[in-house]
């Protein structure tokens, strides 16, 4: 403050003249008028003294008073600047446009934006920049803008060559005590936003063409996996549309008989792993829902999705109805059975021939009653259950049964089938062992046909033993494959590693009396399962025959199914097991 009294002192010289004055003048009076009177120094000095305070204090008033009205002129000034560098060096236009429309002050902006430097853009008023088929819209956001309402808008702006430019508008009142003077417009060149939002909204329509023109179905998903788009096939295989589909969460569309695409199921798909590995995954066995609650069998690729970043912000998943396919190997399989039953044709006149040659030389033998007749009646009865045998495995060849899947427990066939053959392994001295878990994911399967392989498998395993051993049986499930493993391990004469390629072909077998029907009717029976049979085997150490079969998603039916599938297998055991078991080994 002493700094601020000493400049405004220094820059008022009149001030010391004005004291000093006033001074002498008071000095003067005492000494003409106080001094012939007293002839005292004391009183006259008191008498100055009471004459200068009334002045000292007005001139002590006078001085703050305008060293305050300096000090406002100042921060106003500073203000000032302050306003001026903010309209000056906005980045967007501004001009203040009065009352009257006259435009009466604009930043340097305005040259960059319209052609008009500042000067010439004074001259005009705002009619004149502005489009005349947006003047009545300009006009109405004004007048609101007078009554004290801040505008935003569109409209097109005149350039000095002609052309017109695509400006956001924002009009804010100015007040000046209490009252509204005028308008700030505020202009921003938003010509090239628009245009780049044009290509972007050209983009996206190219891209929903190009995604609604493909067969496959698509949808993509974000990081909460929910749906972001849904394109038309999606919608045609599904039922549901983009509409009811986007903004749900449909990771779980391998959702159970029953559940729709977007019912919980809790457990790890595809899609969650892309999720959260930031990988590709190819599901090529699966079923997906309808709308409607029906299955239909699907192959899919989960892909992520990532901006340029590298950060991934969801996925997409891309996939094929494989109905019609299924329906084409269907028929391929029918035809490849109708070809097997060709190749079968030469094999069963063959090997009907030989056991029917048999029986009409015993059946002259036994016309005269001789103390042989016994032994020759249980040959004829061998040789009858030969045919069989054979009739039986052509005719399933021959004639397949629609297959009908169901959930079902492996180990719970697995035991039921083992329970079937105790009675037949004890009578070859064989022991079979198990070690079956519990705990599986279901398999959809068909429970008679799974039957049949392990009866099969087990049947084989116990002729190849042939002085006995054990025969081990286990079930476990392959997390990193989601397959179900069925194993047996016997320890009979083996394989000869160059046989194993040729097991599954018609009439190839590796015993002296087989057919090469049963292995051949296993493989085909795991195939329409989509799984997979393997065979490992040395020579006089025994073999090793492991099933993968495809494990469902849906554990939380486990328990339940697998105690009806345990209950219900026993009981037809009981009703069809001993013949299934005679009939239909190789």
């Amino acid at each position: 403050m002493f700094q601020l009294d000493w400049f405004i002192l220094k820059k008022n010289r009149w001030l010391y003249l004005l004291y000093a004055c006033i001074f002498v003048f008071i000095i003067c009076k005492n000494f003409l008028f106080v001094w012939p009177i007293t002839r005292s120094v004391e009183a006259m000095i008191i008498m100055i003294i009471e004459d200068l305070i009334p002045v000292v204090m007005l001139t002590a008033v006078v001085h703050v008073l305008y060293t305050i009205s300096i000090h406002n002129k100042n921060m106003l000034s500073k203000k000032s600047q302050e306003y001026k560098s903010l309209f000056d060096n906005h980045p967007d236009t501004i001009l203040y446009v009065g009352r009257c429309g006259h435009i009466s002050s604009s930043n340097a902006n305005i040259q960059s934006m319209t052609g008009f430097t500042p000067p010439e853009i004074l001259s005009l008023s705002l009619q004149s920049i502005v489009s005349n088929a947006n003047w009545d819209k300009v006009t109405k956001r004004f007048q609101l803008a007078l009554n004290g309402v801040p505008q935003h808008f569109t409209c097109m702006i005149n350039h000095k060559d002609g052309s017109c430019i695509d400006t956001k508008v924002t009009y804010v009142p100015s007040v000046v005590n209490g009252e509204i003077v005028g308008v700030y417009a505020i202009l921003k060149n938003v010509t090239e936003v628009k245009r780049q939002k044009k290509e972007i909204d050209h983009l996206n329509r190219q891209n929903r063409l190009i995604l609604n023109s493909v067969s496959e179905g698509i949808y993509g998903t974000n990081m909460e996996g929910k749906a972001i788009f849904w394109n038309s096939a999606a919608e045609q295989m599904t039922g549901w549309t983009a509409e009811e589909a986007i903004g749900q969460p449909i990771r779980h569309l391998l959702a159970s008989p029953g559940k729709n695409i977007f019912s919980p199921m809790g457990e790890n798909t595809f899609l969650d792993k892309t999720l959260m590995d930031g990988k590709v995954h190819h599901e090529k066995h699966t079923y997906f829902c309808h709308k409607d609650g029906s299955r239909f069998p699907v192959e899919y690729v989960s892909s992520p999705i990532f901006q340029e970043e590298g950060e991934q912000i969801g996925a997409v998943i891309t996939f094929r109805d494989m109905t019609e396919q299924k329906r084409t190997e269907e028929l391929l399989r029918k035809s490849d059975m109708l070809s097997a039953v060709g190749q079968l044709a030469a094999g069963v006149a063959h090997e009907i021939r030989n056991p029917l040659t048999s029986l009409k030389g015993f059946l002259q033998l036994i016309k005269p009653s001789t103390g042989k007749e016994n032994y020759y009646m249980e040959i004829m009865q061998d040789e009858l259950k030969r045919i069989e045998h054979i009739v039986d495995e052509f005719l399933f060849v021959a004639k397949p049964k629609v297959s009908q899947f169901e959930l079902k427990s492996m180990s719970a066939i697995v035991s039921s089938t083992v329970d079937l053959l105790q009675p037949q392994a004890r009578l070859n001295n064989v022991e079979i062992r198990t070690n079956l878990n519990s705990r599986l994911p279901l398999v959809y399967c068909n429970q008679h046909q799974m039957k049949q392989v392990f009866i099969n498998i087990i049947k084989n395993a116990m002729e190849a033993m042939i002085d006995g051993g054990i025969l081990h049986i286990e079930t476990d499930y392959i997390s990193a494959l989601q397959m179900v493993r069925i194993r047996f391990n016997d320890e009979g004469c083996g394989i000869p590693p160059e046989r194993i390629p040729k097991l599954a072909e018609p009439f190839y077998s590796t015993k002296e009396k087989g057919t090469g029907l049963g292995l051949m009717v296993t493989y085909k029976i795991i195939e329409t399962h989509s799984g997979d049979i393997q065979f490992r085997s040395r020579p006089d150490r025994g073999t090793t025959v492991d099933i993968l079969l495809p494990a469902s998603r849906h554990e939380d039916e486990h328990a339940e199914d697998e105690k009806n599938s345990t209950d219900m297998d026993h009981g037809n055991d009981k009703l069809k097991g001993d013949k299934e078991s005679q009939d239909t080994a190789s």
